[in-house]
């Protein structure tokens, strides 16, 4: 297991919802910045939290608010 840590500022508010469980899940987009001057760009990775970290960031988050992620990493793709 990979474990990352991953810092940048909420794009926009999180958006929440629940399982038919009442799990609460929380969806976010974080705008990540690398590199300097000329060779800075931002990075757009999608996040998911759920249970109480979901419910922390569903109250305490707001776009632009800075947010450290840590945890495992897993990515994914698509053809068009």
């Amino acid at each position: 297991m990979n474990i990352v840590m991953i810092t940048g500022r909420l794009a926009r508010d999180p958006e929440s919802r629940y399982t038919k469980t009442g799990t609460s899940v929380c969806e976010f987009t974080l705008g990540v910045d690398s590199g300097y001057g000329d060779n800075k760009k931002t990075n757009w990775p999608q996040f998911i939290a759920w249970g109480k970290t979901a419910d922390f960031l569903i109250e305490n988050g707001a776009k632009g608010k800075e947010v450290i992620v840590k945890g495992e990493l897993e990515t994914g793709s698509y053809e068009n």
